[in-house]
This record gives structure tokens, C-alpha cells and sequence, in this order.
């Protein structure tokens, strides 16, 4: 229309008497309604127009949800947590679930190197083919690798959890308030995806939390950072915690951090997309520049522990230690000496009931933190911490009616395992018994093995072939083998019962 292009004169003036006189004059009434007919579609087009521009809706693409733009509350000054704040975020798309692992078997099998790295993670984790469940077990760099095949990235941090907790700031995706049902909280691994819509966010994104962890675009950096093999306290941003029976992990403010070339099978990913990727604007919150806690970290903190292969999907005990542990009576006090991220400390939990104790012990902190923030959440609240040191347990002396040692012997030094297992039969009752499992093939499980006599302990039954060390007993017959099920020459397969002397 060519009055859109009519130049308008710097200073106009008054139209009321201008336009009255026109209209006087019908000579000119004519032409003068004409161009006040004109001005009025420009008036109105212009604005239209624009409107249109700016609230043009783009398609959701397949498998997404549209996250709008806004302002959403972000962190929560909890420990572990983001400060609490208000984010300004464009429009995007967030995958509806996580990255499947057949769609990420598809397309990583076009690289054979990278494929063959992937399933042999898959194999070590117990995951190996699981369709419907999401992909676990890649680094970083291969699931941006896999989002920008796609013309997608990986999300930061703030959008992750915009989309997660909603323009309401819910602690949950679906509210503020913990509810039964929305996650697996007996899981010992990833649930299928989409098992619970239920917990579904409030734009429809679904495994937002309770079952993997997500990689994230964010990067924080370690605070007191201890790490000497590594250079670099820079880390990427992990959210949406889905660890068996932790409501505080699943938390959507949760934040966790992992070096970017680590791999687990408690860590997946999925997809963003801007609305308009030419102003991909929330790029630039990609950094955060708060420290990632303040506490220390170092070589033994959670990324070691929380993320390590002690919970993994399938796990099972060992036949001869499963066996054990289903004859504890209910109301026994036992100990699970290294336990780690708790894995055997919950099942002996369950194994001796509400009237039982179970002490989980531990020389990192990190591992008992984790552990607390857990078992309150188990069927019965009945595990104790214990911060031990490299050569004393730590155990009430004359408590425990069975002291386990699983994977525990192996980290011991030939100066402390003398004291540290002395330790351990202070804190049994008369008569009570230390089990242990564990690989020959450190050395000091040979001299452990073979030092258990005089260091106070009968041995009772056995797993595994017996040892040098242990068979120059010419007085004695070896105890009869348990089970020959789980021995493994190759890789030295220990289990031994001992009773205190």
C-alpha cells in the first residue's frame, strides 16, 4: 500500500482544524475522506502486523513441549542447590522424555569406535539392551554430539529446571509437596520411560526427576578443589536426581556435577531446541559463577562415590553372601564396614527389621552423607553412621552380632589391617561372626587371609579356593567349601566366614 511508505513531515500540525476545514469544502471532501480512509488501514495494519511477528506460534516439534518465555524462579539456597533467584528465559522446546537408548543405539552405530566404547560400558553396567529405557552411560561430549545431529543442545541448568518446576517455583514437577507413587522409590535402577505421567512437569515434560540424572550445558566450578590428577575444577551440571529411596535427591532444585568425559549408568540426557534458534539468548547463563558447594572437594568425594558402579542396575550379592544375609535374625545389630553409597547397608536394613541396627561405615564423609539422606526414607529407620579411620572402625565395642566386610579388605594397608580388624572384633559380641568377600587379587587380601588365626578369628566356612597362606594349617582340615558357584580362580573370588575366638 503506497501510503506506507508517505513520508510524515517532522512537525505536524494540529489535524481537528485542518481536517474541519477540509470538510467545509466540497471541493476537497472528496479527496480528504480518502486519505483519512488511508490513515486509518495504516494505523491499523501496522500494529497488526507486528503483533503477528512477534507472537507467531511455531510448531512443537515431534517428541517436544514448548516451554514459554518468562520468568521462573530457579535454585534454593539449599546445600548441593543453586542460590534462590528469577531467571528471564526465551521460549524453547525440551524433549517430552529422556534420549531412548535404541534411538541413541541407532544412531551411534554408524560409528563403530564409538559404538563399540558404548556397549562396553553397557556390558560392565548390566544394561546391555534394554529398550525403553533411557540412554545411560555416555560422556558429555556424546550426547551434545548426539542433540546437534539433530539441529538441538543440550539444556542449561536454569532452563532444565524452568522446565521442570514451572513459573510456580514447585519443589517437584508435580508440586510442592512429596507424593508416593511419582517415582520408583525402591529402584536399584533407571525405570522405563514415561512409567509415571503422573510426574509429568506443568508443560508436559515427563522423567523430569526420579529416575536419571540429566547432563547439562551449565558449568560451575569445584570450590576448595583437591584433584591432583586433574587440572581443571570446571565441571558440567547434572540434574534431576533418581537415586533408590532419596526424596531429597529428586528434588528439581537438585544439583549435582560431573567431569565431562565421565560415564554412568545413573546419567542420561534429553534435547532442547530454541523457539528461535537465530537468538539462542539463554546461552548466555550457560556459566554459573557460584561455586559448586562449600564444602572440599576431592578424589574421594561424591562424583567418585555417588556415580560409582556399586548400584547398578541388576546388581545382585554374591549367592554365598545373599545366603548369609537371609538367615540375620530380626532385632540383630550388625555392621556393614565400607559401606560406601550403602548399597548391602540397605538390604541388611531390611534384612533385620525395625528392631534391628545396622552401623554403615565409612572413611568418606561424602559416602555417609548419602547415606543419610536416604535411609530415612527406607521402610525402617534404622541405620547408623559411623566415620571411621584407616585403622579403627569406629564400632561400639561388643555390639554387633555380625560384622560384614564387603570389598573392604582390599583397601586396607599392611600397616592397619592388624589394628583395623582388631577393632572389628572388639565391636563383635561373644561368638559373633566378620564376613568377608572379597578379590585375591590385591596382595593384602593373601596376607589378611592367611593372619586371620592370630588375629583372633576361627574360620568357619569358605568360598573360593583357600589360599596358601591359609592351608599351612598341617593340624587342621580346611573347612568344607560353602558353594563352588561364584569361584572365579581367574579373578580370585574370596568369601570367608570367620567366628570370634
Amino acid at each position: 500500500m503506497a501510503v506506507a511508505n508517505r513520508r510524515i513531515p517532522v512537525q505536524v500540525k494540529p489535524l481537528a482544524p485542518l481536517v474541519g476545514g477540509l470538510l467545509r469544502d466540497g471541493r476537497r471532501r472528496h479527496a480528504a475522506l480518502a486519505w483519512l480512509s488511508q490513515m486509518a488501514i495504516w494505523l491499523l495494519l501496522v500494529p497488526a502486523c507486528t503483533d503477528r511477528s512477534a507472537s507467531r506460534e511455531v510448531p512443537v516439534p515431534d517428541g517436544m513441549v514448548r516451554v514459554p518465555a518468562g520468568d521462573y524462579p530457579v535454585g534454593s539456597g539449599a546445600p548441593r542447590e543453586g542460590p534462590r533467584r528469577t531467571v528471564r528465559l526465551e521460549a524453547f522446546f525440551i524433549d517430552r522424555y529422556p534420549v531412548e537408548e535404541s534411538r541413541y543405539r541407532t544412531w551411534i552405530q554408524d560409528n563403530e569406535p564409538a559404538f563399540d566404547t558404548w556397549i562396553g560400558r553397557l556390558a560392565e553396567s548390566e544394561r546391555a539392551g534394554r529398550p525403553g529405557y533411557p540412554a545411560t552411560n555416555v560422556t558429555y561430549d556424546e550426547a551434545e554430539a548426539y542433540c546437534a545431529a539433530r539441529g538441538k543442545r543440550l539444556p542449561i541448568e536454569y532452563e532444565y529446571e524452568a522446565a521442570a518446576r514451572g513459573t510456580d517455583g514447585r519443589v517437584f514437577p508435580w508440586g510442592s509437596d512429596w507424593q508416593p507413587g511419582m517415582v520408583d522409590e525402591n529402584a536399584f535402577g533407571p525405570a522405563p520411560i514415561g512409567r509415571f505421567p503422573g510426574a509429568a512437569s506443568p508443560f508436559g515434560a515427563e522423567d523430569m526427576t526420579g529416575n536419571v540424572f540429566h547432563w547439562t550445558r551449565s558449568t560451575v566450578r569445584l570450590s576448595a578443589f583437591q584433584a591432583p590428577e586433574r587440572t581443571d575444577p570446571v565441571v558440567r551440571v547434572i540434574k534431576a536426581g533418581g537415586w533408590p529411596c532419596a526424596r531429597a535427591f529428586n528434588r528439581a532444585t537438585f544439583r549435582a556435577a560431573m567431569n565431562a568425559s565421565f560415564h554412568s549408568p545413573w546419567v542420561g540426557f534429553r534435547c532442547v531446541q530454541p523457539v528461535d534458534p537465530d537468538h539462542d539468548t539463554n546461552l548466555k547463563l550457560e556459566a554459573l559463577h557460584e561455586p559448586y558447594t562449600d564444602r572440599v572437594f576431592d578424589t574421594t568425594e561424591g562424583l567418585r562415590q555417588l556415580f560409582s558402579y556399586e548400584l547398578l542396575p541388576g546388581r545382585r550379592l554374591h549367592p554365598e553372601m545373599a545366603a548369609h544375609v537371609a538367615k540375620i535374625a530380626k532385632g540383630s545389630t550388625v555392621a556393614d564396614v565400607g559401606a560406601g553409597i550403602g548399597y548391602l547397608s540397605f538390604t541388611l536394613s531390611r534384612a533385620v527389621g525395625g528392631t534391628g541396627t545396622v552401623y554403615a561405615v565409612d572413611i568418606d564423609k561424602s559416602v555417609l552423607e548419602f547415606i543419610d539422606a536416604c535411609h530415612a526414607f527406607t521402610p525402617n529407620d534404622n541405620i547408623r553412621t559411623i566415620h571411621s579411620k584407616p585403622d579403627d572402625a569406629m564400632l561400639p565395642e561388643g555390639s554387633c552380632d555380625v560384622v560384614y566386610l564387603l570389598g573392604t579388605v582390599h583397601c586396607l594397608s599392611q600397616e592397619t589391617w592388624r589394628p583395623f580388624m582388631e577393632s572389628c572384633r572388639k565391636a563383635l559380641k561373644p561368638g559373633g561372626l566378620l564376613v568377608v568377600q572379597d578379590n585375591t587379587s590385591h596382595p593384602v587380601v593373601g596376607t589378611v587371609a592367611g593372619g586371620m588365626a592370630k588375629a583372633g578369628f576361627e574360620l568357619v566356612e569358605h568360598a573360593g579356593a583357600l589360599l596358601p597362606a591359609e592351608t599351612g594349617r598341617t593340624e587342621e582340615h580346611p573347612p568344607a567349601p560353602v558353594t563352588d558357584l561364584r569361584q572365579q580362580p581367574a579373578q580370585g573370588y574370596l568369601f570367608r566366614i570367620y567366628r570370634k575366638r
